[in-house]
């Protein structure tokens, strides 16, 4: 979605950072669905796996994609959890419209947090000699991400008009 010319200034701002903060979201678990697709194929190249490790100090793919996979879900899960403490809350009481919505939001955080336990647990059992270890992670991680997609998508369409009409945004 592209940052809207129309609303309040304080409704274009949080728009943008909303925006923002599910750009690397969106990217990330793209990335760590890759790196799971690189690691799980039979017969990876190695020339793929340089070009997915690209600059990394760290060269090795299966501890890159298990902190990876650590990092991404503790940022997600933070993203959701100040979601839920601040922004929905305020959103809710200032458009009391917006219920069953913000109650929808909410139960998908609940159930990306459940993925998310269980993608931390699977992920640092990654073994690049155990196949199954790695489909495991790389079925959740594509789980998640079109639930994630799907989620992000219906977050902003939802949230987005609602933040251009207000003239401050919902930190204050």
């Amino acid at each position: 979605m592209t940052q809207p010319q129309a609303g309040t200034v304080a409704g274009r701002q949080m728009v943008q950072q909303l925006l923002m903060a599910h750009a690397p979201l969106r990217s990330d678990v793209a990335a760590l669905r890759k790196g799971l697709e690189v690691l799980d194929a039979a017969t990876t190249r190695a020339e793929d796996i340089e070009e997915l490790l690209g600059g990394l100090t760290v060269a090795d793919l299966t501890w890159q994609l298990k902190v990876g996979c650590q990092h991404f879900c503790a940022h997600l899960d933070a993203h959701h959890t100040i979601e839920d403490a601040r922004m929905l809350p305020v959103m809710q009481h200032r458009f009391p419209e917006l219920t069953d919505q913000i109650g929808r939001l909410r139960r998908e955080h609940e159930e990306v947090k459940q993925m998310i336990v269980s993608i931390r647990a699977d992920a640092r059992q990654l073994n690049p000699k155990d196949e199954r270890s790695v489909h495991v992670v790389l079925e959740q991680i594509v789980a998640l991400a079109d639930h994630l997609q799907a989620h992000l998508d219906f977050e902003e369409r939802t949230l987005f008009p609602y933040f251009l009409r207000m003239d401050h945004d919902w930190h204050a």
